[in-house]
């Protein structure tokens, strides 16, 4: 999702938060969510770092907020 990665990659953290909810919202299962909007978004995390586009930190900063997304989106589910 190129809206997700963009928000990653400037340290927008409250609006990636905000991407994954509303395609969690939207409907999106959890297979749906990682396969289609969560990876090929790290992908290009990932491969900016690689190519010397980001910095190690702004990676880790990306890789954190999806994780604290998830886990919200875990928490606020019914068991």
């Amino acid at each position: 999702c190129d809206e997700l990665a963009t928000a990653l990659r400037r340290g927008r953290l409250k609006e990636a938060k905000a991407v994954i909810r509303a395609v969690r919202r939207a409907g999106a299962d959890a297979v749906l969510l990682g396969d289609r909007v969560i990876r090929p978004a790290m992908d290009r995390i990932g491969l900016e770092w690689e190519a010397g586009g980001l910095d190690g930190y702004q990676e880790h900063r990306a890789t954190r907020a999806v994780e604290v997304a998830l886990f919200e989106i875990l928490r606020e589910s019914p068991a």
